[in-house]
Protein backbone atom coordinates (compact mmCIF):
# COMPACT_ATOMS: atom_id res chain seq x y z
CA UNK A 1 0.00 0.00 0.00
CA UNK A 2 1.27 3.40 -0.90
CA UNK A 3 0.46 6.63 0.85
CA UNK A 4 1.37 10.29 1.02
CA UNK A 5 0.72 12.54 3.49
CA UNK A 6 0.69 16.42 2.83
CA UNK A 7 1.28 19.28 5.46
CA UNK A 8 1.49 23.11 5.42
CA UNK A 9 2.97 24.25 8.67
CA UNK A 10 3.69 27.89 8.72
CA UNK A 11 2.54 29.12 11.98
CA UNK A 12 1.83 27.01 15.13
CA UNK A 13 0.25 28.04 18.54
CA UNK A 14 2.01 26.50 21.61
CA UNK A 15 1.68 26.77 25.55
CA UNK A 16 4.91 27.64 25.82
CA UNK A 17 5.83 30.74 23.14
CA UNK A 18 9.05 30.71 23.84
CA UNK A 19 10.01 27.58 22.17
CA UNK A 20 11.40 28.21 18.86
CA UNK A 21 9.21 27.75 16.02
CA UNK A 22 11.03 24.69 14.39
CA UNK A 23 10.89 22.95 17.30
CA UNK A 24 7.51 23.29 17.91
CA UNK A 25 7.70 21.93 14.48
CA UNK A 26 9.86 18.72 16.10
CA UNK A 27 7.27 18.10 18.68
CA UNK A 28 4.37 18.29 17.00
CA UNK A 29 5.41 15.72 14.44
CA UNK A 30 7.58 13.22 16.79
CA UNK A 31 4.06 13.95 18.76
CA UNK A 32 1.99 12.66 15.95
CA UNK A 33 3.79 10.26 14.27
CA UNK A 34 5.86 8.93 16.89
CA UNK A 35 10.37 8.47 16.09
CA UNK A 36 10.38 6.62 12.97
CA UNK A 37 9.99 9.76 10.68
CA UNK A 38 12.51 7.17 7.96
CA UNK A 39 9.58 7.85 5.01
CA UNK A 40 9.46 11.79 5.63
CA UNK A 41 10.29 14.28 3.38
CA UNK A 42 10.90 17.76 5.19
CA UNK A 43 10.98 21.00 2.89
CA UNK A 44 11.85 24.35 4.89
CA UNK A 45 13.21 27.55 2.90
CA UNK A 46 17.11 27.00 3.23
CA UNK A 47 19.55 24.83 4.40
CA UNK A 48 19.76 26.28 8.14
CA UNK A 49 16.30 25.67 8.56
CA UNK A 50 17.24 22.21 7.91
CA UNK A 51 20.38 21.94 10.58
CA UNK A 52 18.16 23.56 12.63
CA UNK A 53 14.80 20.62 12.63
CA UNK A 54 17.39 18.01 12.71
CA UNK A 55 18.83 19.04 15.37
CA UNK A 56 15.40 19.05 17.00
CA UNK A 57 14.14 16.00 15.58
CA UNK A 58 16.79 14.16 17.16
CA UNK A 59 16.74 15.63 20.34
CA UNK A 60 13.16 15.00 21.08
CA UNK A 61 13.42 11.41 19.66
CA UNK A 62 16.36 10.42 21.51
CA UNK A 63 14.28 11.77 24.28
CA UNK A 64 11.54 9.79 23.69
CA UNK A 65 13.14 6.81 22.31
CA UNK A 66 16.70 6.14 23.93
CA UNK A 67 19.37 4.67 22.35
CA UNK A 68 17.49 2.42 20.30
CA UNK A 69 16.19 6.02 18.42
CA UNK A 70 20.40 6.26 17.03
CA UNK A 71 19.97 3.16 14.85
CA UNK A 72 17.15 4.59 13.31
CA UNK A 73 17.25 6.34 9.45
CA UNK A 74 16.51 9.59 9.50
CA UNK A 75 14.33 11.88 7.32
CA UNK A 76 15.05 13.42 4.44
CA UNK A 77 15.95 17.60 4.49
CA UNK A 78 15.28 19.66 1.19
CA UNK A 79 15.69 23.14 0.81
CA UNK A 80 12.67 24.27 -1.50
CA UNK A 81 15.42 24.26 -4.40
CA UNK A 82 16.74 21.37 -3.88
CA UNK A 83 13.02 19.64 -3.66
CA UNK A 84 12.08 21.43 -6.81
CA UNK A 85 14.84 19.44 -8.75
CA UNK A 86 14.27 16.39 -7.19
CA UNK A 87 10.81 16.49 -9.07
CA UNK A 88 12.28 18.13 -12.10
CA UNK A 89 14.79 15.51 -12.47
CA UNK A 90 17.16 18.13 -12.91
CA UNK A 91 19.47 20.50 -11.09
CA UNK A 92 20.26 24.51 -11.16
CA UNK A 93 22.59 25.52 -13.68
CA UNK A 94 25.67 27.68 -12.92
CA UNK A 95 25.81 31.08 -14.57
CA UNK A 96 28.19 29.59 -17.68
CA UNK A 97 26.44 26.72 -18.35
CA UNK A 98 23.27 29.19 -19.01
CA UNK A 99 24.45 31.90 -20.72
CA UNK A 100 26.34 29.24 -23.21
CA UNK A 101 23.01 27.47 -23.32
CA UNK A 102 21.58 30.86 -24.02
CA UNK A 103 24.24 32.11 -26.73
CA UNK A 104 23.58 29.09 -28.66
CA UNK A 105 20.05 29.48 -28.95
CA UNK A 106 20.73 33.17 -29.79
CA UNK A 107 22.63 31.89 -32.74
CA UNK A 108 20.07 29.97 -34.10
CA UNK A 109 17.24 32.51 -33.99
CA UNK A 110 19.66 35.67 -35.09
CA UNK A 111 21.32 36.08 -38.46
CA UNK A 112 24.08 38.37 -37.29
CA UNK A 113 27.19 36.83 -36.17
CA UNK A 114 27.43 38.27 -32.35
CA UNK A 115 30.39 38.68 -30.59
CA UNK A 116 30.16 36.35 -27.30
CA UNK A 117 31.50 39.16 -25.36
CA UNK A 118 29.36 41.71 -26.49
CA UNK A 119 26.05 39.02 -26.05
CA UNK A 120 27.37 38.42 -22.28
CA UNK A 121 26.79 41.37 -21.10
CA UNK A 122 23.60 41.52 -21.86
CA UNK A 123 22.68 38.17 -21.85
CA UNK A 124 22.37 38.03 -17.16
CA UNK A 125 19.55 40.57 -17.82
CA UNK A 126 17.57 38.14 -20.30
CA UNK A 127 18.37 35.22 -18.22
CA UNK A 128 16.49 37.20 -15.24
CA UNK A 129 13.78 38.17 -17.51
CA UNK A 130 12.87 34.64 -18.19
CA UNK A 131 13.44 33.49 -14.90
CA UNK A 132 10.84 36.29 -14.11
CA UNK A 133 8.49 35.38 -16.35
CA UNK A 134 8.53 31.64 -15.45
CA UNK A 135 8.21 32.39 -11.74
CA UNK A 136 5.36 34.21 -11.94
CA UNK A 137 3.50 32.02 -14.53
CA UNK A 138 2.97 33.94 -16.97
CA UNK A 139 3.51 33.53 -21.38
CA UNK A 140 6.59 34.14 -22.89
CA UNK A 141 4.87 35.22 -25.55
CA UNK A 142 2.36 37.50 -24.09
CA UNK A 143 5.11 39.43 -22.69
CA UNK A 144 7.81 40.04 -25.42
CA UNK A 145 4.76 40.85 -28.15
CA UNK A 146 5.44 42.37 -31.30
CA UNK A 147 6.10 45.47 -30.87
CA UNK A 148 6.29 47.30 -34.41
CA UNK A 149 3.91 49.64 -32.61
CA UNK A 150 6.32 52.21 -31.10
CA UNK A 151 4.45 53.86 -28.60
CA UNK A 152 3.36 50.92 -27.02
CA UNK A 153 6.56 50.87 -25.42
CA UNK A 154 7.36 53.91 -21.96
CA UNK A 155 10.65 53.99 -21.02
CA UNK A 156 8.84 54.19 -17.63
CA UNK A 157 9.39 50.48 -17.87
CA UNK A 158 12.87 50.47 -17.87
CA UNK A 159 15.13 50.31 -14.78
CA UNK A 160 18.55 51.48 -14.28
CA UNK A 161 20.61 48.47 -15.84
CA UNK A 162 18.57 48.54 -18.84
CA UNK A 163 18.84 51.89 -19.30
CA UNK A 164 22.48 51.75 -18.88
CA UNK A 165 22.23 48.43 -21.43
CA UNK A 166 20.32 50.99 -23.89
CA UNK A 167 23.10 53.76 -23.51
CA UNK A 168 26.01 51.28 -24.38
CA UNK A 169 24.95 49.78 -27.31
CA UNK A 170 22.17 51.77 -28.66
CA UNK A 171 23.90 55.46 -28.04
CA UNK A 172 21.15 56.80 -26.12
CA UNK A 173 21.85 58.64 -23.01
CA UNK A 174 18.67 60.91 -21.94
CA UNK A 175 15.72 58.78 -22.16
CA UNK A 176 12.62 60.72 -21.89
CA UNK A 177 9.20 59.01 -19.55
CA UNK A 178 6.69 60.75 -22.41
CA UNK A 179 5.62 57.42 -24.30
CA UNK A 180 5.02 59.53 -27.09
CA UNK A 181 8.89 60.70 -27.23
CA UNK A 182 9.92 57.29 -26.97
CA UNK A 183 11.20 56.71 -30.12
CA UNK A 184 12.10 60.32 -30.76
CA UNK A 185 15.59 59.53 -28.94
CA UNK A 186 16.23 57.87 -32.38
CA UNK A 187 16.65 58.97 -35.81
CA UNK A 188 13.95 57.24 -38.07
CA UNK A 189 14.69 54.63 -39.38
CA UNK A 190 17.66 54.29 -38.15
CA UNK A 191 19.96 51.54 -37.61
CA UNK A 192 19.88 52.35 -33.79
CA UNK A 193 15.96 51.92 -34.05
CA UNK A 194 15.94 49.27 -35.87
CA UNK A 195 19.24 47.15 -33.89
CA UNK A 196 16.90 47.53 -31.10
CA UNK A 197 13.26 46.73 -32.32
CA UNK A 198 15.48 43.82 -33.75
CA UNK A 199 16.20 42.58 -30.24
CA UNK A 200 13.21 43.10 -28.55
CA UNK A 201 11.03 41.04 -31.45
CA UNK A 202 13.75 38.21 -30.98
CA UNK A 203 12.92 37.51 -27.18
CA UNK A 204 10.29 35.51 -27.90
CA UNK A 205 11.26 33.07 -30.37
CA UNK A 206 14.57 33.48 -28.24
CA UNK A 207 12.66 32.12 -24.93
CA UNK A 208 11.64 28.95 -26.70
CA UNK A 209 14.93 27.93 -28.41
CA UNK A 210 16.58 28.25 -25.06
CA UNK A 211 13.88 25.93 -23.76
CA UNK A 212 14.49 23.37 -26.26
CA UNK A 213 18.21 23.63 -26.07
CA UNK A 214 17.80 22.91 -22.38
CA UNK A 215 15.55 19.98 -22.64
CA UNK A 216 18.42 17.91 -23.69
CA UNK A 217 20.59 19.30 -20.55
CA UNK A 218 20.94 18.29 -17.19
CA UNK A 219 20.65 21.79 -16.17
CA UNK A 220 17.94 24.46 -16.25
CA UNK A 221 17.63 27.34 -14.33
CA UNK A 222 15.09 28.32 -11.43
CA UNK A 223 12.18 29.47 -12.98
CA UNK A 224 11.92 26.70 -15.48
CA UNK A 225 12.48 24.31 -13.03
CA UNK A 226 9.16 24.97 -11.15
CA UNK A 227 7.05 24.42 -14.53
CA UNK A 228 8.46 21.41 -15.03
CA UNK A 229 8.47 19.93 -11.24
CA UNK A 230 4.63 21.16 -11.83
CA UNK A 231 4.45 19.06 -14.86
CA UNK A 232 5.94 15.97 -13.09
CA UNK A 233 3.28 16.14 -10.52
CA UNK A 234 0.91 16.32 -13.12
CA UNK A 235 2.22 13.42 -15.24
CA UNK A 236 3.10 11.21 -12.31
CA UNK A 237 1.40 11.94 -9.17
CA UNK A 238 2.69 10.91 -5.79
CA UNK A 239 5.29 8.46 -7.86
CA UNK A 240 7.15 12.00 -8.24
CA UNK A 241 7.22 12.23 -4.58
CA UNK A 242 10.58 11.41 -2.76
CA UNK A 243 9.45 10.22 0.45
CA UNK A 244 5.62 8.79 1.46
CA UNK A 245 5.04 11.95 4.14
CA UNK A 246 5.78 15.30 2.70
CA UNK A 247 6.28 17.95 5.34
CA UNK A 248 6.53 21.55 3.85
CA UNK A 249 7.20 24.20 6.89
CA UNK A 250 7.69 27.60 7.09
CA UNK A 251 7.62 28.94 3.43
CA UNK A 252 6.25 32.22 2.69
CA UNK A 253 7.01 35.26 -0.10
CA UNK A 254 6.05 32.60 -2.81
CA UNK A 255 6.37 32.91 -6.32
CA UNK A 256 3.06 31.70 -8.88
CA UNK A 257 4.88 29.04 -9.63
CA UNK A 258 5.65 27.93 -6.34
CA UNK A 259 2.16 28.26 -5.16
CA UNK A 260 1.06 26.16 -8.07
CA UNK A 261 3.76 23.54 -7.04
CA UNK A 262 2.50 23.48 -3.18
CA UNK A 263 -1.49 23.47 -4.62
CA UNK A 264 -0.66 20.37 -7.06
CA UNK A 265 0.72 18.33 -3.76
CA UNK A 266 -1.77 19.60 -1.35
CA UNK A 267 -4.12 18.03 -4.41
CA UNK A 268 -2.69 14.86 -4.93
CA UNK A 269 -5.19 12.45 -3.95
CA UNK A 270 -3.99 9.29 -1.66
CA UNK A 271 -3.56 6.25 -3.60
CA UNK A 272 -3.43 2.66 -3.22
CA UNK A 273 -3.30 -0.68 -4.68
CA UNK A 274 -6.33 -1.40 -5.04
CA UNK A 275 -7.67 -1.19 -1.43
CA UNK A 276 -8.62 2.32 0.29
CA UNK A 277 -6.18 3.94 2.73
Amino acid sequence: MIFTKFFVISCMNSSAPMIPFLRSVAMEIVSLYGSDLHDFCFVLPGKRATLFLNKYLSEIIRIRAGRQAMRRERPMMMTLAEFTEKLAGKRTGSALELIFTLFKAWKTVSAKNTDFEKFRSWADTILSDFNEIDLHGVKADDIFRNIAIHNEISTDYLNNEQRNVIAKYFGVHRLDTDTSKMWMHFQSGSDTQQRYLELWELLSPLYHAFIEALDSEEFTYQGNLCLKACDSLERNGIGALPARHIVIVGLDMLSASQLRLLSLLRDLPPHSSGAPV
